[in-house]
């Protein structure tokens, strides 16, 4: 788990007690999320990122991590628990509880794909393509478990190209659009380089806001909350609970996903 934990959100409350204090915390508030200016390219942000995501790729390969799902679509509400743990490099695995503490499904994504059991149902399923899984969270992202992983990590970069098409200024962010071959089609970055939302292609368009940060370390800062929607009803806030890491590879049972023995996975083409 993380320890001294430190948020970092999109706002500041200043008190206005005396002059004197209220520009003092204005200036730290203009400390965090500095302001754009005239000589500021696009290129500079674009640099900055880079930097933060040299940081995440830094740290330890192996990791757990608990996030909550707030999900919404069709008039219906839900919220699940997710753990996630592995090697950065697979496999994963994943386990869906609901908030009562009832396992849902259970979930193992490697190289040849995505493997998921329902537990209620007794019934399990192969998938070849890895991106069933966020179909499988109730969300047409077109994102694998791994991909969803690396968001929360802080390593969005391995998401996208190194290079964008083009950029241009929105208020006090920078819009990046990315080629056509990526699935991502425009990033937002702040000023210092921080991830503000992705907006992509696939079945149809879908956003991620990246509302909240927390930091990890002097240098590694990750993302705290997600706000996911696929329009026009699909709606979901991923919120990151706890995070540790590893200094060891996980090892090969830890990771794998043993179904009971009167049970044979179908394969989904």
């Amino acid at each position: 788990m993380i320890p001294a934990v430190t948020l970092r959100k999109n706002h500041c409350h200043a008190p206005a007690l005396i002059l004197g204090l209220l520009l003092t915390l204005i200036a730290g508030c203009a400390a965090r999320q500095p302001m754009l200016h005239p000589d500021d390219a696009p290129a500079e942000a674009w640099a900055r990122f880079q930097e933060t995501q040299q940081a995440s790729a830094a740290m330890p390969n192996a990791f757990s991590l608990s996030a909550s799902l707030y999900y919404s679509a069709e008039g219906r509400t839900n919220r699940t628990i997710l753990d996630i743990w592995g090697n950065r490099a697979y496999p994963l695995r994943l386990n869906i509880r609901a908030g009562i503490g009832t396992t849902l499904a259970h979930m193992r994504e490697d190289g040849e794909g995505l493997m998921v059991f329902y537990p209620s149902e007794n019934k399990a399923f192969i998938h070849p393509d890895s991106r069933a899984a966020m179909p499988a969270l109730g969300l047409d992202l077109p994102f694998n478990l791994r991909d969803l992983s690396m968001l929360l990590l802080g390593s969005a970069s391995r998401l996208m190209p190194a290079e964008y098409a083009s950029a241009r200024l929105d208020g006090q962010a920078y819009v990046y659009t990315l080629p056509s071959g990526s699935a991502i089609a425009e990033v937002r970055l702040l000023p210092d380089g921080s991830l503000s939302s992705l907006a992509g292609r696939g079945k149809q368009p879908w956003r991620i806001d990246i509302t909240e940060y927390k930091q990890i370390s002097e240098a590694g800062i990750i993302p705290g909350r997600l706000a996911m929607s696929v329009p026009p009803k699909q709606r979901a806030t991923l919120r990151l609970r706890t995070l540790s890491f590893r200094d060891e590879p996980w090892a090969t049972s830890a990771l794998e996903l043993k179904l009971p023995p009167q049970i044979e996975a179908s394969v989904v083409q």
